[in-house]
């Protein structure tokens, strides 16, 4: 019963690992951002505790982490002799005892509620990175001498108090350290166990340009473009450099220079409305006007942060992630078909505040939400076939095991004659050749969508082969006294008049309704 109880309190932390900063209490730093996204840090369920002190079971949790086994330590039970270790951080104690890593204060008492001191910490530290100080690799009155010396610390003196906020830039810092004698830093260690998500690469992108300094005197047009960037980033609506430097320099495409970059970055690929580009002699002047302000950005973030902790669970898999996902924005968010539009519904804010959204708010709540889980996705730009006629359309793109696919919560959210939403799943995870029938996009742009495994109807095992396929699912369910039914046929292109027929060839199920998306082969019937 302790394994248990112990497992069902860390998923219960793990609801919390998308901390919300709405009350305002700490200031979040971008590393503490960083740590969350990639899971080494979980919050309290409003923030991270950055002011708060750190006990000793909170770092044990963290070196865990850091070692990159807490799948193993929540699925197994380590034992250790101590009596005043929490039952959620017990295994994880267990683990570092068993492997060497942390001593007890005596034979019973690991100090689990003490405080972590500096040396504390950093001692774990240095073990986590196969430093050893029973061989003499450091000791631990010198532990923050060594800290230095390989550039986790850049200060040796001592801090009288040692908060989450300290830890967090210690822990930051020796991601990025070698292992001793080893060619690969910590956090390489982490990527080759798939201890970290594949998000890492957005999260390095928001943490660098949170660090960048915008150099009111650029030495190259990419180093404006970083700028301008780091404007977008900022939400900043005017800029004006010194172009002196660089004054031949052609920036008639800067803006959407740096908008290719910004597109893929969560949350800000429609925060442009427009802009203006002045220059007058080396005086370049930029001015944005934004479909959003900064406030209703954050906003939105901290919204998307309630609901993945709300909905996503560290014992879900990705494309139960996905579809958790999925189906609250298919269900949450209505798509806004006003003769004129307000430009909030292009935005993640549109869609998790306003609740009203077109194409791109619904991609780009997909696309943000999907970082915060843990999921590599992208949002694609191309066009879709509407009555015939191709129209501008966003969508995404996912990646599970390796295998992409496209992922279209706009159109998987239909809106009948009648005016009711309807959650379908005929765009959820199909491939390049699956959606070329109705979307259109620069694939030269985009990685190839070949994925086939994940497919919602592959998935599921709702599919048929050939209209006998589908005659013989059909009256199965009919005998079963099924009232609904949505299946996918292989082998046939399916159209309304096929499907009469098949039905024709069915009996015992009254009166139907019915219908066939062609471009999917998806069959959907209500018995009356």
């Amino acid at each position: 019963m302790k394994k248990l109880l112990g497992l069902l309190a860390v998923i219960a932390l793990g609801l919390s690992i998308f901390a919300s900063t709405a009350n305002g209490s700490e200031v979040i730093s971008p590393q503490a951002e960083y740590l969350n996204v990639i899971g080494l840090l979980k919050g309290t369920g409003q923030d991270y505790g950055l002011n708060q002190s750190l006990t000793r079971q909170e770092a044990a949790v963290m070196i865990v982490r850091l070692k990159g086994d807490e799948d193993l330590v929540q699925s197994m039970d380590f034992n250790h002799p101590f009596d005043d270790v929490s039952l959620w951080a017990s295994s994880y104690v267990g683990y570092l005892y068993n492997h060497g890593l942390t001593r007890g204060k005596s034979s019973t008492e690991f100090g689990a509620q003490d405080f972590v001191t500096q040396e504390q910490y950093v001692t774990l530290l240095l073990r986590a990175l196969a430093y050893d100080d029973a061989t003499g690799d450091f000791t631990w009155s010198n532990s923050l001498n060594k800290a230095k010396e390989i550039g986790i610390l850049s200060s040796t003196s001592k801090k009288s108090i040692f908060t989450r906020r300290e830890m967090v830039s210690l822990t930051y810092n020796a991601l990025f350290s070698k292992k001793k004698a080893q060619n690969t830093t910590l956090l390489d260690q982490l990527q080759v166990k798939k201890a970290v998500p594949n998000t890492i690469d957005k999260a390095d992108k928001f943490l660098s340009l949170a660090f960048f300094d915008i150099q009111k005197m650029p030495v190259s047009y990419k180093a404006l473009v970083q700028n301008v960037e780091k404007m977008i980033y900022e939400m900043e609506e005017t800029q004006t450099y010194d172009m002196s430097l660089i004054s031949r320099v052609d920036v008639s495409n800067l803006i959407e220079d740096a908008k290719v970059a910004m597109n893929q970055v969560p949350m800000y690929s429609s925060v442009i409305n427009s802009y203006k580009i002045t220059q007058r002699g080396n005086d370049l002047m930029i001015a944005i006007e934004y479909t959003i302000t900064k406030p209703e950005l954050e906003m939105a973030k901290n919204k998307a942060k309630e609901v993945v902790g709300q909905i996503i669970t560290s014992h879900m898999s990705d494309f139960e992630k996905e579809l958790a996902i999925h189906d609250y924005i298919v269900h949450q968010v209505t798509y806004d078909q006003s003769p004129v539009l307000n430009p909030a519904v292009f935005t993640i804010y549109g869609a998790l505040i306003d609740g009203r959204a077109v194409c791109h708010g619904y991609a780009e709540a997909f696309q943000y939400m999907a970082y915060l889980a843990g999921l590599n996705t992208k949002i694609v730009f191309g066009t879709a076939k509407v009555d015939g006629v191709d129209i501008g359309h966003a969508w995404n793109m996912i990646e599970l095991d390796g295998k992409y696919y496209h992922v279209d919560t706009t159109w998987n959210d239909p809106v009948s004659s009648l005016g009711s939403h309807n959650i379908t799943y005929d765009y959820f995870n199909v491939t390049d050749q699956d959606l070329m029938a109705t979307h259109s996009w620069n694939k030269s742009e985009y990685v190839q969508g070949t994925g086939t495994y994940y497919n919602y109807y592959t998935y599921h095992k709702l599919e048929v082969i050939g209209t006998e396929g589908l005659r013989a699912y059909l009256q199965n369910e009919f005998n079963r006294g099924s009232k609904a039914m949505t299946i996918k046929v292989k082998g046939v292109q399916m159209t309304m008049e096929t499907l009469r027929k098949v039905l024709a060839r069915c009996y015992g199920y009254g009166s139907v309704s019915y219908n066939v998306n062609e471009s999917t082969n998806v069959v959907y019937i209500t018995v009356h």
